[in-house]
C-alpha cells in the first residue's frame, strides 16, 4: 500500500510540475508576444506612412489628367466632406463634398479645356498641395485659370480639403 500511495504522489507531482511548466511556457509565450507587438505595430505604422506619402502624387496626377480631358468627376471621388471652395467669380467657402462636387462639375462644365497642368507638388508635407494652371474656353473666349488643390488625412486616406481656381 505504500508503493501504491508514493506512486500516486509520485505521479501527482510529476504531472503538477508539468501543468506547472506548460503553464510558464505560456506565460513565457505570452510575454514574447506582448513585448514584441510593439515592433509588429511599429513596422504596420511606418508602411502605412510610406503609402501616404505615395498616394498624394497618384492623386494629383489624377486630377490633373481628368481635368486635362474634361471629365472632372475624378475631382469628385477625392474630395472630402467638408472642403473650402473658392471658384472664380462664383462660389467661396466651405461646403459639404456633396455639394462641393455640383459646384466644381457646374464650373468646369460651361468651360472646355485646352491646356491644363499642375506645375508644384509638394506631397512631404503634412498637408500636401498642388498648384498649376491652363486655358480654357468658354462662351467662344480663351480664359487662363489657375488651380490650388490641398489635400488632408482623413480615415487613413488622402482627400480634397481645399480646391481653389482663380
Amino acid at each position: 500500500m505504500v508503493s501504491r500511495s508514493l506512486i500516486i504522489i509520485g505521479l501527482s507531482v510529476l504531472l503538477g510540475s508539468g501543468v506547472n511548466s506548460h503553464a510558464d511556457e505560456e506565460f513565457s509565450f505570452y510575454q514574447l508576444v506582448q513585448s514584441h507587438s510593439g515592433d509588429l505595430q511599429s513596422s504596420s505604422d511606418q508602411a502605412k506612412t510610406k503609402q501616404a506619402s505615395e498616394v498624394p502624387t497618384t492623386i494629383f496626377a489624377d486630377i490633373e489628367n481628368g481635368i486635362k480631358a474634361g471629365d472632372v468627376k475624378v475631382v469628385s471621388k477625392y474630395i472630402g466632406t467638408k472642403v473650402y471652395l473658392n471658384l472664380r467669380g462664383t462660389e467661396s467657402g466651405y461646403y459639404s463634398g456633396n455639394h462641393a462636387a455640383y459646384l466644381i462639375q457646374n464650373f468646369f462644365g460651361t468651360r472646355r479645356t485646352l491646356t491644363f497642368k499642375l506645375s508644384t507638388i509638394r506631397d512631404t508635407e503634412a498637408t500636401p498641395y498642388a498648384t498649376g494652371s491652363g486655358t480654357f474656353t468658354t462662351r467662344g473666349s480663351r480664359e487662363k485659370l489657375q488651380v490650388y488643390i490641398a489635400l488632408g488625412a482623413k480615415d487613413n486616406q488622402w482627400v480634397i480639403t481645399q480646391f481653389s481656381v482663380y
